[in-house]
């Protein structure tokens, strides 16, 4: 009896045993599809970290070209504003220097005190038909050589003096 007895208890105990080993396994393959589950999840989220990432690496390398892009524009910018000023500097002073040198061709005659003029316009409009200077584009300014002779204004008796 004893012997069956420590054979029933013998039975009884594996068969909790192996309930438990069942019980075991079921969690066990539970907490391995959990795993695998976690697993896709977390390749999927490095998958788009490294898109992400790749995406930021290359707005950056656009932001950077950009800003080189940008940086050599302000450059060439500066340069053309410094030379448009030199080139304008230059101009300005060849315009004086034409200028003076049809002021040097053409001197105005002495005018006396018994000389007067009824009005500077008159003075004006001689001026203006002998100083003519012709300019294409701001950029090519034609000069004519030629020594103009102004016309002598005789000064009415009774005009008044310039001013």
């Amino acid at each position: 009896m004893t012997n069956t007895l420590s054979t029933n208890l013998l039975r009884e105990l594996n068969s909790k045993l192996v309930t438990k080993i069942t019980e075991i396994r079921k969690k066990y393959s539970e907490v391995e599809a959990e795993n695998v589950k976690l697993k896709q999840v977390i390749e999927e989220k490095n998958s788009y970290a490294k898109l992400r990432d790749i995406e930021l690496n290359i707005r950056i390398i656009e932001l950077e070209r950009s800003a080189k892009e940008h940086a050599e524009n302000a450059r060439q910018s500066q340069t053309e504003n410094s030379e448009l000023k030199d080139r304008v500097a230059n101009l300005e002073q060849e315009f004086k220097k034409q200028e003076l040198q049809l002021l040097a061709c053409s001197p105005l005659p002495p005018i006396s005190k018994s000389e007067k003029c009824e009005s500077t316009s008159q003075i004006e409009k001689i001026e203006n038909q002998n100083l003519i200077i012709t300019s294409q584009k701001n950029t090519n300014i034609l000069q004519s050589s030629v020594c103009l002779e102004l016309p002598v204004i005789s000064w009415p008796e009774g005009g008044s003096q310039l001013p």
